[in-house]
């Protein structure tokens, strides 16, 4: 869990120090941010409560967008996965595709992306430093939600 913390701490720290994001905004990201820190709360209660807040502002929104599209990007150009893989390589391209999806709202745009990645995790050929960089991914997506577990649509173990 405290990786978990550590991350959304990470993440929320240059947001509510950024003077150009609406004060409605930020107020929710500081009031997320102070619940982080009150260790009189139950921790998975901390993270919750804590990621509600941010989850419900389109700024933090976009910055997890953007990591994970800063975390999956070098797979998109990665010759290995295209070449020892088509169906990972062609999910991962579907995946950054819906991630940038302006017309999907932000919140299932991350969603439906990582539902994507995570089947590409699961492809019998994808080589294991691809599956490593789309557990990274899923982990963000994970994290930002108070570390609830990622709902696997697809597979659920690796059939090598």
């Amino acid at each position: 869990m405290d990786q978990v913390l550590n991350f959304l701490k990470e993440m929320v720290k240059p947001l509510i120090e950024d003077s150009t994001i609406p004060e409605s905004d930020r107020s929710k990201l500081v009031e997320g941010y102070d619940l982080l820190f009150a260790e009189k709360i139950d921790i998975i209660d901390r993270l919750q409560s804590s990621s509600d807040l941010f989850i419900s502002v389109d700024v933090y929104l976009e910055t997890l967008i953007n990591r994970i599209k800063t975390i999956i990007q070098p797979l998109s150009e990665d010759d290995t996965i295209e070449n020892s893989d088509k169906e990972s390589f062609k999910l991962i391209l579907k995946g950054i595709a819906i991630l940038t999806d302006e017309g999907i709202e932000m919140k299932y745009r991350i969603q439906l992306a990582c539902d994507k990645f995570d089947e590409a995790q699961y492809k019998p050929y994808n080589p294991y430093h691809s599956r490593v960089v789309l557990a990274r991914a899923i982990a963000a997506y994970e994290y930002s939600y108070g570390g609830k577990e990622f709902k696997r649509s697809k597979k659920t173990e690796l059939n090598n």
